[in-house]
């Protein structure tokens, strides 16, 4: 299970993503889905990778979320790669 504060995100993989494909990665109201190749990445990674995208509420005291919004947070305006998990 994948957790983000996005609706936006949640619903177009759980929603939308399906009929963009058979619509020729259009929207309903015929508009060019905006970042596509990313769209396409994640529908190639569905066919292998079995997950699901659940919304949560942001700033909402959620544990993993929290821990994400701290990261980016403070790598906002650096140059240097975030590393998300440590061994």
């Amino acid at each position: 299970t994948i957790l983000s504060d996005s609706e936006f995100v949640v619903r177009s993989y759980n929603e939308w993503l399906q009929n963009w494909i058979l619509n020729g990665w259009r929207t309903a109201s015929g508009e060019a889905v905006k970042h596509r190749e990313i769209w396409e990445a994640i529908s190639w990674l569905s066919n292998f990778l079995d997950f699901n995208l659940v919304w949560v509420k942001g700033h909402s005291d959620h544990k993993w979320n929290n821990y994400v919004d701290s990261i980016s947070c403070i790598h906002a305006e650096s140059t240097n790669p975030v590393e998300l998990l440590s061994n």
